[in-house]
């Protein structure tokens, strides 16, 4: 019998010695290895896998509060957005009360300042301010009832003198005129 015992090492590098732990000797119908396993009847795992499943999902919410969020959600979206367009039309509602200051300002009569805004509105530009863009619109196209004035003498009322009073000039202003 070259080798009988089934926990001798036959290792050719090994000196024969037993080792247990690689070649452990089979079981004999009778007895139970005992490797630490234990077994579970299917109550047991149910409830297992309950309470691992409550652990986990621990501080989740209900499909009904998750629904109930859900339209929360969209509720304040919804008043996001019209927030957003009510800042908007409010930006834009004081952007023309400015234009139209401005234009007051510049001597434009007031039932003429929404046409002038609009018309003045159409020339800016990313690189063009308002303001920039109505100083160079009346420039050439000066209101209605507007009069241009020069400082310079170049003012004659008739008589080879300049005048010097504010009323003079405007009278010669309105004599040169016709």
């Amino acid at each position: 019998m070259e080798n009988e015992n089934p926990n001798v090492n036959t290792n050719p590098a090994g000196e024969g010695s037993t080792n247990a732990n690689q070649n452990p000797a089979p079981q004999q119908q009778g007895q139970q290895q005992d490797s630490g396993l234990r077994t579970f009847t299917q109550e047991q795992l149910d409830a297992i896998i309950a309470r691992e499943r409550s652990k986990a999902t621990k501080g989740w919410f209900s499909a009904e509060q998750m629904a109930a969020k859900d339209t929360s959600i969209s509720s304040l979206t919804t008043e996001r957005d019209n927030a957003r367009n009510e800042l908007a039309t409010t930006r834009a509602e004081l952007d023309a009360l400015k234009n139209e200051k401005f234009l007051a300002g510049k001597g434009v009569p007031s039932e003429m300042l929404e046409f002038y805004a609009f018309k003045i509105g159409k020339l800016v530009t990313d690189k063009k301010t308002f303001e920039q863009a109505a100083e160079e619109y009346l420039k050439d196209n000066p209101p209605a009832g507007t009069v241009r004035m020069s400082t310079g003498g170049g003012v004659n009322n008739g008589g080879g003198t300049q005048p010097q009073k504010p009323n003079e000039i405007m009278n010669a202003i309105f004599r040169s005129a016709k």
